[in-house]
């Protein structure tokens, strides 16, 4: 049965085997960066001619990340935001409405490609994110249409862009792409593997859900705060294998409560010594006049420890905003990281 050791969280060499791993997080501030600065001059030639076009009756976002755009745009827009991912367009979409198309480089166009191309000729508004000289910018060009150019690779990059210029035109609250780079370099500094496992709280993490099933979910059920529970939880079982449950409590509440009752008096060898147990890990703070996720009803973090459930917190800022959205998700991967590195066979 695979068991935890915690002193490969701070050995030079087990750590060099997640070298490109915890390179890869590390960089991440970085590549927003990036990606911002790419897409920058376009961005302000679009801004300007931005006071030309009315205010759109409804967006459609398609592409990869776009329940993302969706999630942070519907609740400040004014107007409809949907996804859309059907390779024929909305038959009520035209010329009143904003399309957003997220195309990072090397990412599949088969569908978006006929998409923008419908929503061009229907004389949709479009602002498009791609690779300078790629499919969707070509399809993407024409009278009412926006193209950022950024050679980034990565969804969540790409669309962070997308909604940095859709508030600087009046769509959405301010997102300043400095900042939100800025606190991923911070998450980078804080679980850096040359921090230490009494002190990282990624690793001090991983510690804690060491030998267990992770049930994942955010302390308040805001919409990115579910959002960052789910990747949490997909990135927790992409990199360690484990059958990760993720969600609001409605999801998570079931596997406490089939769960046996444990006390310090109890012999985990004793009955049972191969049963794995789950542990509960809560994302974020509640925020103020914050529902519990899942709405009323029992707290998780009562139930799981009335159960001897070890209950595990990541993250102090309420997610209801992208940089504690990013923030957080960027943590919990770190977390995985360090979970499958102590993991031993």
């Amino acid at each position: 049965m695979p068991w935890f050791d915690e002193s490969r969280l701070d050995d030079e060499r087990a750590l060099a085997v997640a070298d490109a791993q915890l390179r890869g997080l590390a960089e991440s501030g970085a590549r927003l960066r990036r990606a911002a600065l790419e897409a920058a001059e376009d961005a302000e030639v679009a801004v300007a001619l931005s006071g030309e076009l009315d205010p759109p009756r409804a967006v459609v976002v398609l592409g990869p990340e776009a329940e993302l755009v969706r999630l942070v745009l519907a609740p400040v827009a004014g107007v409809p935001v949907v996804t859309w991912e059907d390779a024929d367009l909305p038959g009520w979409l035209g010329g009143a409405d904003l399309v957003v198309v997220l195309a990072p480089e090397g990412a599949p166009d088969a569908v978006v490609v006929p998409q923008v191309a419908g929503a061009v000729r229907r004389g949709c508004q479009v602002l498009a994110v791609a690779a300078d000289g790629s499919a969707v910018s070509d399809h993407a060009r024409g009278r009412w249409s926006t193209v950022l150019t950024t050679a980034s690779p990565e969804p969540t990059a790409v669309a962070l862009v997308a909604l940095a210029h859709l508030a600087r035109t009046g769509l959405g609250r301010p997102l300043d792409l400095d900042l939100v780079a800025d606190a991923l370099d911070e998450v980078a500094v804080d679980c850096s593997p040359f921090s230490d496992a009494g002190t990282n709280p990624a690793k001090v993490a991983a510690v804690g859900l060491a030998e267990s099933v992770p049930l994942v979910s955010p302390r308040a059920a805001t919409p990115l705060g579910l959002d960052a529970a789910v990747r949490a939880g997909a990135a927790l079982r992409r990199i360690t294998g484990l059958p990760v449950v993720a969600g609001d409590a409605a999801t998570v509440l079931p596997v406490l409560e089939a769960t046996a009752t444990r006390t310090v008096f109890d012999d985990p060898y004793d009955d049972a010594p191969d049963a794995v147990r789950p542990s509960l890990l809560l994302l974020g703070s509640p925020g103020e006049g914050a529902a519990p996720a899942g709405g009323p009803g029992p707290d998780l973090q009562e139930v799981a420890e009335g159960r001897g459930v070890r209950v595990v917190e990541l993250g102090d800022e309420p997610l209801d905003a992208p940089v504690a959205h990013a923030t957080t998700v960027l943590r919990a991967t770190y977390v995985a990281v360090y979970l499958r590195l102590g993991t031993t066979d």
